[in-house]
């Protein structure tokens, strides 16, 4: 690119000064504590706020056609034709679009770990209302990072004449993150976190600096805390790369040996694998050259390359076709990716054949770079560079989002645990671990600040007391969307989360929901973003007592597939109007939800932070003894024929939750066309009670989810049972008691069906009002929630 070209009047409008980022100077002053004015404009780069700079470019056509002297609008051409955004969005350019340039926040720069920055009025002064407190230093973004991105839109005619002035606009494609700055020439000033371009085949010399940095300067915290004498395990089988083959360690501690965990996709098939048939001659030295999968050979080359000896993989380091191996495996999965010295993230491959892009395949994006400022006082010439993989979805979206290692059900704990990741990509490698995250296109190799980059963020099992029951359901939210090639394996999938769980919390879980007074209530009624499918297949590997192959609780988000997530309101708020217990067998017994620990002769309970946990009925609307203790011989009487002493005996562990409960019959309207909602009235139709999504009649009855099936009657009738209610503490409510109970108070509901004896879910109903509830027929019942 010739120096001498100039930018045309649209490109020289833009102000690149915004993209200018600190120097090391500027930050060693705020290490020091001294402030450091104007170290970036008062802007908001959000990539929500109608404030973020941007400036037009005009029509697509008449960048193409300046593109011949323009330098910009050559690259910007140039980002169209490889991004592939033309082909997402082909009506918005038969249009010829109009072309915005836009500055996002791609991510923060913050203090070392023990330093604190001083606040910067300027920014304190644009980004709060005036009648809001500051945040805390260490929560103040201080200093953002801007990147460019480009938007395309179709401006067209509004509908309504009075609106002529206001455009309405069609067919909006945006493309985040296309370039990023970078100062080059000789100068004092010498700034951070600048672009670079990285080489088709990966210098290894820069992921090994990443590692020492953070093995040298962390102070442990990426770095497991010890288990008492530290894990063992009966059997442990590593790879060794230097040897090429498998070898076995007898009652091995995991921390005595570094090694190193992939995490990756195996796809339909896998060219070799550990089975009974060939565990010996795995052992034997060379035995693994020529016949690894291409993601597992670039693995053991980076392995080695790195300065480790071993790697660990499923495929040959757990016995295939052995289930008692599989569960020995399984039960210590959290802690072989927790005690890897770090984790390779297969990310960009569709199946084990892939490999690892920069190993041996060059990566193929060719980066660009175009001069937008020239040098001034104390400034070098500022350019721009190209990234290798900008994004159409979101600026917040995840570099490997819609990735097939990203929608697999196993590699979420395998991402979720591990202290230390470098994930590959098709365009670059990324760094990721407690402290920090790096990646090759961008410069931040500095002790001076970190960078908090917005697309590189790991979901993390490490989390403060505060923020420890969000991170879960961040967790459970990500794995429902996530898919498995055996659904038989969702429990297996997330074991090693909940394992990890139970270890920071103290506390048990029950298919996924945690035994404790006051979480269960609100694990018990997750919802649904949006329709689910159920798992109607039995766990892939026998559990139980009686070791059998059991099915998935309708009760339990393990049990549906689908964009689930945790309640809105606070796990204090809601108050369990039943009183459950489990069936256990041999000998078959009741326990008491919050007796589980005990039962299991595990640790004893943590006592409880919550004064209310206490279930206690409402005097208006509970039964004097619906919290009373139940007993098999009160099930016999009185729940149904069909339950018995010699079924239950049957009955795997865990499998039926029994509870008194309140019910009532209401009745769904017929839908009209293709409705989403359907109408839930009262039997004589006079009341509308609440609305429910039409997903839910399949699990009902498939055909009424039909939308032209003849209905051989207006209505379905359907059974509901109260689980939670909901106290409103937040209302202005009435100083009459009976009217601020009645007011103040909504119940979450389950919408059941029946088979043999036994309810289950189908769907929940969330903040049912009192007077609503009161005037529904209700009546107590017991029963076996399946």
């Amino acid at each position: 690119m010739a120096e001498t070209e100039t930018l045309c009047e649209y490109c020289a409008a833009i102000d690149f000064e915004q993209l200018r980022l600190p120097s090391s100077k500027d930050v060693g002053k705020l290490n020091e504590g001294r402030p450091v004015e104007d170290i970036f404009p008062s802007i908001d780069y959000s990539i929500w706020s109608t404030d973020r700079p941007h400036w037009s470019l005009g029509t697509q056509s008449r960048i193409q056609r300046s593109a011949a002297t323009c330098p910009f609008c050559r690259e910007v051409s140039l980002v169209l034709e490889t991004s592939g955004v033309r082909v997402k969005a082909p009506t918005v350019f038969e249009k010829d679009p109009i072309c915005d340039v836009y500055f996002t926040e791609a991510g923060r720069v913050h203090a070392p770990p023990g330093v604190t920055w001083e606040r910067n009025e300027q920014y304190l002064r644009h980004k709060l209302l005036p009648n809001k407190s500051p945040p805390s230093l260490n929560n103040l973004p201080l200093i953002p990072y801007p990147r460019v991105s480009l938007r395309w839109t179709v401006p067209e005619k509004h509908p309504m004449p009075w609106y002529a002035n206001y455009p309405k606009y069609e067919g909006v494609i945006e493309l985040f993150e296309c370039f990023q700055s970078i100062e080059m020439g000789i100068n004092e000033r010498r700034s951070l976190f600048s672009g670079r371009e990285r080489p088709a085949l990966l210098d290894l010399e820069l992921p090994r600096r990443w590692l020492r940095d953070c093995l040298d300067n962390n102070n442990g915290r990426c770095t497991p805390e010890p288990k008492g004498e530290g894990v063992r395990s009966s059997i442990f089988r590593l790879i060794d790369t230097k040897a090429k083959s498998v070898v076995e360690f007898d009652e091995h501690r995991l921390g005595d040996t570094p090694y190193v965990t992939l995490s990756y996709v195996w796809g339909t098939t896998q060219q070799a694998v550990l089975k009974r048939e060939n565990v010996l001659q795995l052992q034997l030295p060379g035995s693994l050259q020529g016949v690894t999968s291409r993601t597992i050979t670039d693995a053991m080359i980076f392995t080695f390359n790195m300065g480790y000896r071993y790697l660990w993989v499923d495929a040959l380091c757990i016995v295939q076709d052995d289930d008692a191996d599989k569960m020995s495996q399984l039960h210590i999965m959290g802690d072989i990716y927790k005690n890897a010295v770090f984790t390779i993230v297969a990310a960009a491959g569709g199946n084990s054949g892939s490999g690892l892009a920069g190993i041996r395949t060059p990566r193929t994006v060719i980066q660009r770079k175009v001069q937008v400022k020239q040098a001034g006082p104390q400034k070098m010439p500022l350019w721009l560079i190209s990234t290798a993989m900008p994004r159409v979805v979101s600026s917040y979206q995840l570099y490997t989002s819609g990735l097939p290692w990203q929608t697999r059900g196993w590699t979420l704990q395998e991402k979720a645990l591990s202290r230390r990741v470098f994930v590959f990509t098709d365009e670059q490698l990324f760094w990721s671990c407690r402290r920090c995250h790096r990646w090759e296109e961008t410069d931040t190799e500095t002790k001076l600040a970190f960078l908090s980059w917005h697309p590189m963020t790991m979901t993390e099992a490490d989390v403060t007391p505060s923020r420890i029951w969000t991170s879960l359901w961040t967790l459970i939210t990500d794995f429902s969307t996530r898919h498995l090639s055996l659904d038989g394996d969702a429990q297996d999938a997330f074991s090693a989360i909940l394992r990890e769980y139970t270890e920071l919390t103290g506390y048990q879980f029950l298919w996924g929901l945690p035994v404790s007074k006051l979480q269960f209530s609100h694990a018990l009624c997750w919802q649904a973003n949006g329709p689910l499918v159920r798992r109607e297949c039995l766990t892939t590997l026998p559990t139980t007592s009686l070791q059998v192959k059991v099915p998935f609780p309708s009760w339990s988000w393990l049990g549906w597939k689908g964009d689930i997530r945790n309640q809105w309101c606070s796990a204090s708020s809601l108050k369990l109007e039943i009183r459950p217990y489990v069936l256990r067998n041999t000998p078959v017994r009741l326990v008491e939800i919050y007796d589980i620990p005990e039962d299991n002769m595990s640790r004893a309970m943590p006592s409880s932070t919550n004064g209310g946990e206490s279930a206690s009925p409402l005097p208006t609307h509970s039964y004097p003894n619906a919290f009373e203790s139940l007993t098999l011989d009160t099930i016999y009487r009185t729940l149904s024929p069909d339950i018995t002493p010699k079924r239950l005996s049957r009955t795997p562990d865990d499998q039926l939750l029994f509870f008194w409960c309140e019910r009532t019959f209401l009745y769904f309207e017929k839908p009209s066309g293709d409705e989403d909602n359907i109408g839930v009235h009262d039997e004589e139709g006079k009341h509308l009670f609440f609305h429910i999504q039409r997903w839910v009649l399949g699990h009902l009855d498939q055909e009424w989810e039909r939308p032209k099936y003849s209905w051989q009657s207006d209505r379905m009738k359907v059974e509901f049972i109260a689980i939670t209610s909901y106290t409103c503490e937040w209302l202005e409510l009435s100083s009459n008691p009976s009217q601020r109970e009645e007011q103040g108070t909504e119940f979450f509901l389950f919408l059941i069906k029946r088979r043999q004896g036994i309810a289950y879910r189908v769907a929940m109903i969330e903040r049912v009002p009192m007077r609503k509830w009161l005037k529904c027929e209700r009546e107590r019942i017991l029963v076996a929630l399946g």
